[in-house]
């Protein structure tokens, strides 16, 4: 799961007839864990691999699907709190490489992330830590390194025990990446501490 070259992607079925085993044209590389069948008869039967590459139904199947797959995992998130975290710890980091590829859609890709934070045993949203802060102007905080440990050994991070502000520990290795280009979340201002 990790190789983003590695084969990936749903069965594409045309009218009942199997047209690809891996349709990665169907799904962008950061969704490369979903697996699954589309079944369309809006393609023709003899569609080639060089016309899937440039097929417009095929990108509206892509962008129905992406759509469908992060509502779907919002509501797991909130239907199943303990399977999502498990699922957040095995495909969370290749998740997180949706904010930076899809530019349009990265507020609705880190709406279904979780991080491990300050103040919280568990893994939160960032929808969660948003909704500490009543009335409040909004900030985000975080810090990024290499492991727990070192992150709250930083100096930076006295002020924010003393007064129990939350802060993101970003320790994972592409955490540095995707936050690069998120610099705000629902209005509210990313800051490195």
């Amino acid at each position: 799961m990790r190789d983003p070259n590695k084969e990936y992607g749903p069965k594409l079925y045309v009218q009942n007839v199997l047209i690809l085993e891996n349709a990665k044209e169907l799904l962008p590389v950061w969704l490369r864990f979903v697996s699954g069948v589309v079944e369309t008869t809006d393609l023709p039967l003899n569609i080639s691999r060089e016309m899937l590459q440039s097929n417009a139904t095929l990108e509206t199947i892509k962008k129905s699907l992406v759509k469908k797959i992060l509502s779907e995992l919002k509501k797991l998130r909130v239907k199943n709190p303990e399977g999502y975290a498990k699922f957040s710890e095995n495909f969370g980091s290749i998740l997180k490489e949706g904010v930076y590829y899809e530019q349009d859609l990265k507020q609705d890709v880190a709406g279904v992330l979780e991080f491990n934070t300050l103040l919280s045993d568990t893994n939160i949203s960032l929808d969660d830590y948003l909704e500490k802060f009543e009335g409040e102007e909004k900030t985000i905080y975080y810090i990024t390194g290499k492991s727990r440990s070192e992150v709250l050994a930083s100096p930076y991070m006295a002020q924010f025990v003393e007064n129990k502000i939350d802060v993101l520990l970003l320790t994972d290795t592409i955490d540095e990446w995707m936050i690069g280009v998120l610099d705000e979340y629902k209005e509210a201002k990313l800051k490195s501490i």
